[in-house]
């Protein structure tokens, strides 16, 4: 949990573990640099609408960024786009 509330302690995570697929939420991105992730390959974002500032900083050459989109009364993706820059 308190990797999940600090967002340098989950900077620190991520790249300690070297993850190459996340699922965060868009609000979250802000707070982070996407340069900062060089094992990271994919990224799934949900749970609220990403904006074309949060899509053009993190979809690239090397992190693919995958939006989806459910019901909010479930946890379940109903659709994926690809998002590129």
């Amino acid at each position: 949990q308190e990797e999940r509330r600090d967002h340098e302690k989950l900077r620190d995570l991520i790249q300690k573990n070297k993850v190459t697929v996340a699922e965060l939420p868009p609000a979250i991105l802000p707070l982070l640099n996407s340069n900062d992730y060089p094992d990271l390959r994919l990224l799934s974002v949900g749970g609220e609408l990403p904006s074309a500032e949060i899509i053009n900083a993190w979809a690239g050459d090397s992190i693919r960024v995958v939006n989806g989109y459910g019901p909010t009364e479930t946890t379940v993706a109903v659709t994926l786009m690809d998002c590129r820059a």
